[in-house]
Protein backbone atom coordinates (compact mmCIF):
# COMPACT_ATOMS: atom_id res chain seq x y z
CA UNK A 1 0.00 0.00 0.00
CA UNK A 2 3.12 2.47 1.16
CA UNK A 3 5.02 1.06 -2.17
CA UNK A 4 2.33 2.41 -4.46
CA UNK A 5 1.68 5.69 -3.21
CA UNK A 6 5.33 6.07 -3.23
CA UNK A 7 5.59 5.14 -7.26
CA UNK A 8 2.58 7.52 -7.51
CA UNK A 9 4.33 10.37 -5.77
CA UNK A 10 7.13 9.36 -7.68
CA UNK A 11 5.70 9.77 -11.37
CA UNK A 12 3.69 13.03 -9.88
CA UNK A 13 7.00 14.20 -9.45
CA UNK A 14 8.58 13.61 -13.07
CA UNK A 15 5.55 15.39 -14.59
CA UNK A 16 5.74 18.21 -12.74
CA UNK A 17 9.37 18.62 -13.19
CA UNK A 18 8.83 18.29 -16.66
CA UNK A 19 6.06 20.57 -16.37
CA UNK A 20 8.47 23.04 -14.98
CA UNK A 21 10.67 22.88 -17.55
CA UNK A 22 7.96 23.59 -20.15
CA UNK A 23 7.09 26.38 -18.74
CA UNK A 24 10.30 27.86 -18.46
CA UNK A 25 11.10 27.29 -21.95
CA UNK A 26 7.47 28.81 -22.80
CA UNK A 27 8.63 31.79 -20.34
CA UNK A 28 11.94 32.67 -22.18
CA UNK A 29 10.39 32.33 -26.09
CA UNK A 30 7.80 34.93 -24.32
CA UNK A 31 10.83 37.19 -23.20
CA UNK A 32 12.57 37.21 -26.56
CA UNK A 33 9.24 38.20 -28.58
CA UNK A 34 9.11 41.19 -30.00
CA UNK A 35 5.50 41.78 -28.56
CA UNK A 36 6.68 41.73 -25.38
CA UNK A 37 9.75 44.04 -26.31
CA UNK A 38 7.21 46.69 -27.45
CA UNK A 39 4.68 46.23 -24.60
CA UNK A 40 7.51 47.48 -21.94
CA UNK A 41 8.24 50.23 -24.27
CA UNK A 42 4.47 51.19 -24.30
CA UNK A 43 4.68 50.82 -20.12
CA UNK A 44 7.52 52.97 -20.06
CA UNK A 45 5.84 55.51 -22.16
CA UNK A 46 2.31 55.49 -20.22
CA UNK A 47 4.61 55.72 -16.96
CA UNK A 48 6.38 58.62 -17.88
CA UNK A 49 3.42 60.52 -18.87
CA UNK A 50 1.43 59.61 -15.73
CA UNK A 51 4.77 61.07 -13.86
CA UNK A 52 5.04 64.44 -16.06
CA UNK A 53 1.15 65.12 -15.88
CA UNK A 54 1.35 64.55 -11.76
CA UNK A 55 4.42 67.02 -12.35
CA UNK A 56 2.19 69.26 -14.19
CA UNK A 57 -0.56 68.98 -11.47
CA UNK A 58 1.36 69.86 -8.47
CA UNK A 59 2.70 72.98 -10.10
Amino acid sequence: MATRALDKADGLTEQLTDLRGDVGQAGSAAARSPWVERLARLGYLVRGLLYATMGILAI
